[in-house]
């Protein structure tokens, strides 16, 4: 959904905002809920344009953007257009206004339930990957461990273990392409290629491998070409 496009930060951001907002709107206060809607608006939507722009300047490519500007762009866009819808609903006088807010901020507050509830199952599944891998460290349990890690944003970890998957088995394409998504997350769209294009020739139309290749097709990569 939405806010998985973004990044904590932002994310924490809209949580308070809205929550703040949901608050005001409770107490009739809608001068000051308007107020905080265009606080919000200005400072989130400005400072996201501004280092969008000095990121796309930088850039040698118009085409082939990075997944960190991508996310800036798709960032600005989410905080303009909640941001504007929000001032139009509390403009607004009734019961009707006050639902939806509240409407949005029970999705938001549901997102975020999803994750800390996954985040929490996975740790604790943790210890029974890990002592799968040591008891056989094949392919399977290496992914197991990999995809736990990459779930709860613990990067290094996955990276690590991803390593030592690759020194064992050097030519797996699906390895190869949870150390291109790895890359991915950490915005190095540019180390991925190589992954995934190598991923590419050794299992063509393995799903996971074809869909990391779309993620970077998307944001302007040409990896399926030779």
């Amino acid at each position: 959904m939405i806010i998985n496009e973004m990044n904590n930060k932002w994310r924490n951001i809209y949580i308070c905002f809205y929550s703040v907002l949901f608050v005001l709107l409770l107490f009739k206060m809608n001068s000051i809920a308007v107020f905080v809607c265009i606080a919000a608006f200005l400072y989130s939507s400005l400072s996201t344009y501004y280092n969008y722009i000095n990121r796309a300047s930088s850039s040698k490519k118009v085409k082939t953007m990075s997944g960190k500007k991508r996310k800036d762009r798709k960032c600005l866009l989410i905080l303009i257009s909640l941001s504007l819808v929000s001032i139009i609903i509390v403009l607004g006088k009734g019961f009707f206004p006050k639902f939806i807010i509240g409407l949005i901020l029970f999705v938001f507050l549901l997102e975020v339930l999803n994750d800390f509830v996954e985040s929490v199952f996975i740790k604790k599944k943790l210890p029974s990957l890990f002592a799968n891998l040591q008891q056989d460290s094949n392919i399977k349990n290496f992914e197991d461990v990999i995809n736990a890690y990459i779930s709860i944003k613990d990067l290094t970890n996955a990276s690590i273990y991803c390593d030592k998957a690759l020194q064992q088995y050097p030519d797996t394409a699906v390895l190869l392409a949870l150390k291109s998504k790895i890359y991915r997350c950490l915005d190095k769209d540019e180390k991925a290629v190589p992954l995934i294009k190598r991923a590419l020739k050794i299992e063509p139309r393995n799903k996971f491998v074809r869909k990391e290749a779309y993620s970077l097709e998307r944001i302007g990569f040409k990896v399926f070409s030779s």
